[in-house]
């Protein structure tokens, strides 16, 4: 199964993570599951039987054992829910009686979902801004890469390093952007979360910038 990575945004806090799930388990949703192995990929179906969050291990159904029986344990496997279509990676712990235990993900990732249209860049993005922190600490951040951009704001990828430096709520200046219209916008960070990036494997800080008057 071939997914844009584009079109989809991560949620990587583990109470909203735990709350999207159980939603896929009450609702009683099939989910495909797909394994490259040495044979070849490995695709199946299953059904979410019990979650304890608590252990961080997910107890699923197969619904095609034939199939099933071919995954392999301590391998990564993936996920793909028709629910809002939600995607996660996640590690098959064990095997037993029918089932099998799947470690709970760190991340998932959902498709967007928004009124107002918005340019995706994703992970391969060029698209870069320079921007200030408009409070008594003024410093600034360069090069922060725009991973999708609307009228609204914008989606910023942040070095990992830079983590303590932004907080909810920080407002900010743009001081330059490869993108027309962007340069002296002021802007209030909204939400902020720690992403993978699927292409290298590096972790980020992704920042989402609503655009504000000032």
């Amino acid at each position: 199964m071939e997914i844009d990575d584009d079109l989809y945004v991560s949620i990587n806090t583990r109470n909203d993570i735990r709350m999207l799930l159980s939603n896929i388990q009450k609702e009683d949703y099939v989910i495909k599951v797909w394994q490259k192995t040495e044979l070849g990929r490995v695709l199946t179906i299953v059904k979410i039987d019990s979650i304890d969050f608590s252990s961080g291990e997910i107890l699923l159904k197969p619904l095609e054992m034939k199939n099933a029986k071919m995954l392999i344990p301590d391998a990564p496997i993936y996920f793909f829910a028709a629910r809002r279509k939600v995607i996660f990676k996640a590690t098959v712990s064990k095997k037993a009686k029918g089932r099998f235990l799947i470690s709970s993900p760190e991340e998932v990732k959902v498709e967007e979902m928004r009124k107002v249209p918005r340019k995706n860049f994703g992970y391969r993005s060029y698209q870069s801004l320079n921007f200030q922190t408009v409070d008594k600490f003024s410093f600034e951040i360069q090069d922060a890469q725009i991973v999708d951009a609307s009228e609204l704001g914008a989606g910023l990828l942040l070095k990992k390093t830079e983590k303590s430096k932004v907080f909810k709520g920080l407002k900010i200046k743009i001081l330059s952007s490869t993108l027309p219209g962007q340069e002296g916008v002021h802007g209030i960070i909204r939400n902020i979360g720690e992403v993978t990036n699927f292409l290298t494997g590096e972790k980020h800080i992704r920042v989402g910038i609503e655009f504000i008057d000032e």
